[in-house]
């Protein structure tokens, strides 16, 4: 059993992170402890998990606990809570995907 805390969570360095930092975070875990048999994650760790098995981490079976359906939604209920516009919604769209290096 291997368990860790995500960048900017618990034990670990940094005071933030993002789906993108913790899916890295995670395939980094499974190349140097794994490969794995199984992973079990809750919420956006269900989400990252997805991320880390896209980039390549190798495990055989998932549990996924609550994971967000789709990272978009999440961005619209954001953004509709501050109430953007369409130019903040692109330029906060524009800054975080430069941020995590992502679309």
């Amino acid at each position: 059993v291997v368990a860790y805390d995500a960048p900017g969570h618990g034990a670990s360095a940094g005071s933030h992170s993002s789906l993108v930092i913790m899916g890295r975070a995670l395939a980094d875990v499974v190349a140097s402890e794994g490969p794995f048999e199984s992973v079990i994650a809750h919420s956006l760790g269900a989400a990252a998990t997805s991320l880390a098995a896209r980039l390549g981490a190798e495990f055989d079976r998932a549990v996924l606990v609550a994971p967000p359906s789709d990272v978009r939604t999440w961005f619209a209920r954001f953004v509709s809570v501050f109430d953007l516009d369409d130019q903040e919604v692109a330029s906060l769209a524009t800054v975080i995907e430069r941020r995590v290096g992502m679309p």
